[in-house]
């Protein structure tokens, strides 16, 4: 009996163990946490909308993953090398546009490229994915252009020695690259977005010494593609680092009043890290107002709305947790923790909206070493 009752306790914590945790309490207005998949824990991910449902795209093993969230089985779209910074796009016309980047030639990791996949109504890839960018490139951004093409800015340069510079390309409806348009030299951490009255803005940031670096913006106009010289930058601000610390990345956001330029700053021997944004107007871009977005936290993910919202990561004291930030012109006007710090190590949320919702998708490892792809949705 005694050796019964010990084999039922032992059976009792090991399913305690394995059950799932219990799903966190969210804000007014979210929907409850869907987990999409369960995956290895090495993964890059990226989210879109299309046609009101998100578009989510994964790496696991040497393979690219998509899928419609709870409306199709998730489906490998190509293989890959050492994929970084993923992202997807609806195509206007069902499908979707997926880019990452990668390396040319696997001998040579540090030589990467921006890489197009175009996926099919059913997400099916349309052709082979190619490699657009023409020089050995360090970063990108992108963003969807109205009638359903992208617009893509990235830096790259010719040779490690050499100055970085900063293109524009544009990837027309049907999913071909056009041919790229140097805009600025000596850039890092490009950004783009398209303001309230559909100006496409670009950003970017230019080294003034190692340690402070000016925070460039331009318009591109409505119609990017037909930019007949470069755009003529305005400076708006400056970003100063400690010794130890690295500006992880730039972005830009818009709601129905201001432009916003983030960016997130981490040390390099804590971990800890702390997020700034800079509103400002776009007729006069060089009155903006400055603010804190939020300590202890890192990778800023905006999504524009009719306010903006700002998906990131915020480490804890139990660990980290998934939290998306409200924000005005020089003010936080919300902060809504959407995961619990407690169970999960949480990593690199990224946001995403439409005309009617902002959803946001974010990894979780669990004690248990798997890593869950949870989705939820603001309305």
């Amino acid at each position: 009996m005694r050796a019964l009752s010990v084999v039922l306790i032992a059976l009792c914590i090991f399913l305690a163990a394995c059950a799932p945790a219990t799903p966190p309490t969210l804000p007014a207005g979210w929907s409850p946490v869907v987990v999409v998949a369960e995956t290895s824990p090495q993964l890059r991910l990226a989210l879109a909308v299309g046609d009101g449902h998100p578009i989510i795209a994964w790496h696991e093993g040497g393979a690219l993953i998509v899928r419609r969230s709870e409306r199709s089985a998730a489906k490998t779209v190509a293989t890959t090398h050492d994929p970084r910074q993923l992202s997807i796009f609806d195509d206007g016309a069902g499908g979707a546009n997926l880019l990452w980047l990668d390396a040319l030639d696997p001998a040579k990791p540090a030589d990467s490229r921006l890489y197009l996949a175009h996926l099919s109504a059913d997400l099916s890839l349309i052709g082979a994915p190619t490699a657009i960018s023409t020089l050995s490139t360090i970063d990108y951004a992108a963003i969807r252009l109205a009638p359903g093409g992208l617009l893509t800015v990235w830096t790259g340069h010719t040779s490690p020695e050499a100055v970085d510079l900063l293109d524009i390309q544009i990837i027309d409806l049907k999913g071909h690259a056009q041919p790229p348009t140097l805009i600025a030299r000596d850039a890092a951490h490009p950004a783009l977005t398209i303001d309230a009255a559909g100006t496409v803005v670009a950003a970017w940031l230019t080294a003034n010494t190692a340690r402070i670096w000016t925070i460039q913006v331009a318009a591109l106009g409505a119609d990017p593609g037909s930019l007949s010289a470069p755009p003529l930058p305005t400076a708006i601000g400056v970003i100063a680092v400690a010794p130890t610390q690295i500006i992880e990345s730039l972005a830009l956001g818009a709601d129905q009043l201001s432009l916003y330029a983030i960016w997130g700053v981490a040390d390099s021997l804590s971990g800890d890290g702390a997020i700034d944004a800079l509103s400002f107007a776009s007729r006069d871009p060089t009155h903006g107002v400055q603010f804190r977005v939020a300590d202890h936290a890192r990778w800023p993910s905006p999504a524009n709305g009719s306010a903006l919202a700002i998906g990131l990561t915020q480490i804890t004291e139990a660990g980290s947790r998934a939290a998306v930030v409200f924000v005005a012109p020089g003010k936080v006007t919300r902060i809504d923790p959407i995961s619990d710090s407690v169970a999960a190590t949480v990593e690199r949320l990224t946001l995403t909206s439409d005309s009617a919702k902002v959803w946001a998708v974010w990894p979780s490892l669990d004690d248990r070493g798997t890593t869950r792809l949870n989705l939820t949705g603001f309305q």
